[in-house]
């Protein structure tokens, strides 16, 4: 049964190509916007993107119509395969597009010789969108962003915003990387180029051969530094397998021309991370059951993790180990387990709808995270923390949420003056997440980022 979005969509969509829509398929996934799949009345195709209001990007700068301007320069020089806008409503906040045949990375996989194929496709394909002239595209905000270092300056104003206003539940380990940033920025007056912002497995459709279809999703396209999107490529490789680390290198560096800067990649590596980490934190503080929030969920620990691996390794230190949870001691303990149980035994066999699969496996990883922690218990995770923020600021604190104030108020001055104790605590709170969530995280639980 349609709703009134997808009805209204519909007449929309039906006015603009003049053919009734016959169907409007949802696509699983996707963070921020929902996306469709449109079966026109002579069997044509379209591709639909919604911004419901729901997403964490909703109300942001970051909107479909910035997408769109954006792509529509860019698509119009023919050197980037980039699906054609068709229209744009502003009223529904839509975004109607030509339908391209391909694959993403999470719903086919390629023999290795393809699969290669792909990965040097799409590292050329940003090699050359990062050698376009972006003075003559006239792109949003390029006066303001002509340099790396103004460029990076100007994001990470605008991700520390988004972070002090629209995030509910902040968590050190953001709050500190953010600083780090600042107090770190790369390149100097080195002319900035037009980065995609959030390419990688899952935003560029490939075929069966192994040829790059289209670069798809430019919601967060920006003027940045050139190895963003190099290193985001290599970060939402977390999610799906996409590549060795050192072979993307190589390949872009073949690819432009150049020679990677290790460091300033580092530096990409960690500004990637800790902007997704900022989205999925907006996400979460405005859960919708129209939003994936589990895969967000799980996907917000994943980047930490990484992130704090990497600030880590910058630092000389590694994630320390923590103990075993213990085994379950009350006779209500049974219930999660029975929960799981029925939703992985009974009632995922007998579901055929492939979103409804879907959303339902994400749930049984939510329970198991629950469960988790459930049994390291909430009050010692809670006397944990407290006991660190004493121990840090030399203070007693009445309750939880101060010592975690107190700790969120310190993050910004333990990154400038690198405070190892600071960064033990982010280390080990860290580890702990990994500890509670070991059960849910699923094939991500062993995805690193090593170069």
């Amino acid at each position: 049964m349609q709703s009134e979005l997808e009805r209204q969509l519909a007449t929309w969509v039906t006015a603009v190509c003049g053919e009734n829509v016959e169907k409007l398929s949802l696509i699983p996934g996707g963070a921020s916007r929902r996306s469709f799949n449109v079966l026109l009345g002579n069997g044509e195709q379209r591709f639909l993107r919604v911004d419901t209001g729901e997403g964490p990007l909703s109300g942001t700068e970051m909107n479909l119509d910035r997408e769109r301007r954006f792509t529509e320069p860019v698509a119009a020089l023919g050197v980037l395969p980039i699906p054609r806008i068709i229209a744009f409503n502003p009223h529904l906040n839509a975004l109607l597009m030509e339908h391209i045949d391909g694959y993403t990375s999470y719903t086919k996989t390629l023999a290795p010789e393809q699969q290669r194929s792909v990965e040097r496709a799409l590292v050329a394909a940003i090699a050359r969108l990062h050698q376009l002239d972006v003075a003559e595209l006239q792109l949003p905000d390029h006066a303001n962003r002509a340099t790396i270092s103004a460029a990076i300056t100007a994001a990470l104003e605008m991700w520390g915003e988004l972070y002090r206003n629209r995030v509910t539940a902040k968590d050190p380990v953001t709050s500190y990387a953010l600083s780090w940033l600042e107090a770190n920025i790369p390149g100097g007056d080195q002319p900035s180029v037009l980065v995609h912002g959030d390419v990688g497995p899952g935003n560029f459709l490939f075929s069966e051969a192994g040829e790059l279809r289209a670069l798809i999703d430019w919601e967060l396209a920006h003027i940045g530094h050139p190895l963003e999107d190099l290193a985001c490529i290599i970060c939402r490789s977390l999610g799906v397998d996409f590549g060795a680390p050192e072979q993307l290198i190589n390949d872009y560096e073949a690819a432009s021309a150049s020679t990677v800067d290790r460091r300033q990649l580092d530096y990409a590596i960690v500004l990637v991370l800790t902007e997704w980490s900022v989205g999925i934190s907006m996400a979460l503080s405005r859960p919708s059951v129209n939003q994936d929030m589990a895969m967000l969920f799980f996907w917000g620990h994943v980047n930490r993790y990484e992130l704090m691996r990497i600030l880590a390794r910058l630092a000389g230190k590694s994630m320390p180990a923590l103990p075993a949870l213990q085994a379950p001691g009350m006779e209500w303990d049974f219930l999660s387990d029975h929960v799981t149980g029925v939703l992985e035994e009974i009632v995922l066999p007998g579901t055929e709808d492939s979103y409804l699969q879907y959303r339902l496996r994400a749930l049984v990883q939510l329970q198991k995270a629950q469960q988790a922690l459930l049994q390291y218990g909430v009050s010692r995770y809670q006397q944990e923390d407290q006991a660190w923020a004493e121990d840090l600021t030399d203070s007693r604190y009445d309750s939880y949420e101060a010592a975690m104030m107190a700790l969120l108020d310190s993050a910004g001055a333990a990154a400038v003056q690198r405070d190892e104790r600071y960064m033990d605590y982010l280390l080990w709170r860290t580890a702990r997440e990994r500890l509670l969530l070991f059960a849910g995280l699923g094939a991500m639980t062993d995805r690193r980022i090593n170069y």
